[in-house]
């Protein structure tokens, strides 16, 4: 029986790791971005963490506010894995990028 409460206990962990694998192609050269869940709050990235805006069966939209701009991500969970990224700096000059993902974990 206290075998049984253990592994009840280790389920939820087990459910939020996730990690995506992204890929996009700027001037001919792959950029690679990790997108690893942390909790049902945030993800964490090699640029820094990202808050969970909205997350649904379709699709995962990430925030990081942080000085100089906002930037937005959205992973497509029912689109072949994809996903797409916007930046918009103070003077309203939008950047956006897009591509494939691999969820690996």
């Amino acid at each position: 029986m206290k075998k049984l409460l253990l592994f009840l206990f280790l389920i939820p962990n087990l459910v939020m790791a996730e990690t995506w694998v992204c890929h996009d192609t700027d001037n001919n050269t792959v950029n690679t971005t990790t997108y690893k869940r942390l909790n049902k709050e945030e993800f964490d990235t090699s640029y820094g963490r990202y808050k969970i805006s909205h997350e649904n069966d379709e699709r995962i939209v990430l925030s990081w506010h942080h000085v100089p701009f906002p930037v937005t991500t959205i992973l497509f969970k029912t689109n072949q894995n994809k996903f797409f990224t916007t930046i918009m700096d103070e003077d309203q000059d939008v950047d956006t990028w897009k591509g494939d993902c691999e969820v690996v974990e």
